[in-house]
């Protein structure tokens, strides 16, 4: 018979996003700062529990999540990150302005911003945060 070892900060970050369980005397801090910095090495930390499970760029995950929260993300005690990129759709604006930001915005306004962020995206090969997405609204980029 075989086994191994599992990853603590796997185990660990799975308690607490998975059920609400945090091990009293981990600093989660310390674990996230690790893992991004294997990240930065090229070293994955291995999905489910990876920051990049929690982050959606899909206009459709996005539309789900404003529809039934439960739809396209398994971690309940943890809050996902939509990234805004080629793929995404006004759904994601809607996302960012109205449940995280509560400054709701029109339908126009955020079709023409999707729009925007699409051509965007495509020309500089990368999608962009949410605080990306502010400074550029903040910034006018949104009203040309």
């Amino acid at each position: 018979m075989r086994c191994a070892y599992p990853a603590l900060e796997q185990v660990l970050t799975g308690l607490k996003w998975r059920f609400g369980i945090e091990v009293e005397g981990i600093n989660y801090e310390a674990l996230s700062q690790v893992t991004d910095y294997l990240d930065s090495l090229g070293v994955r930390p291995a999905p489910p529990y990876s920051k990049a499970a929690l982050r959606h760029e899909s206009g459709i995950h996005v539309n789900g999540f404003l529809r039934d929260p439960e739809s396209y993300h398994i971690f309940p005690h943890a809050d996902p990150e939509i990234w805004f990129g080629k793929c995404s759709g006004s759904s994601n604006f809607q996302y960012l302005f109205e449940k995280q930001l509560n400054q709701p915005l029109t339908p126009e306004q955020y079709n023409r911003m999707r729009d925007q962020i699409k051509s965007l995206s495509i020309q500089e090969q990368r999608c962009f945060s949410p605080q990306e997405i502010v400074n550029l609204f903040e910034g006018g980029f949104f009203n040309g």
